[in-house]
């Protein structure tokens, strides 16, 4: 996650998986290969909840992803809004389910 100067917003835990924030989300896992065919897609999933608490509520405004390591990012203009949670979930890559 990123702050509005595109700076890691280093007070965020970028959880591997759901669980720890919801279990309404299906496709949690360790990661795994995804072999993708021409025109073929993969989805991830980006969870988080914006429970307000005490501390300072944290927005990102943007999120760097990518494929796989050392693969080019791409950056999602987002508004992730985490309220005072401090956490992101993060769940594997998967071919979506027709």
């Amino acid at each position: 996650l990123l702050d509005n100067s595109r700076e890691p917003i280093e007070s965020v835990a970028i959880l591997r998986g759901s669980r720890q924030i919801t279990t309404g989300i299906t496709g949690d896992g360790p990661p795994r290969p995804v072999t993708l065919k021409p025109g073929e897609s993969a989805t991830a999933s980006l969870v988080w909840r914006n429970t307000t608490d005490l501390g300072t509520p944290v927005t990102a405004p943007y999120a760097r992803v990518r494929a796989k390591t050392g693969a080019a990012p791409v950056m999602l203009p987002e508004h992730i809004d985490l309220g005072t949670t401090g956490k992101l979930g993060v769940t594997p890559w998967a071919k979506p389910e027709h």
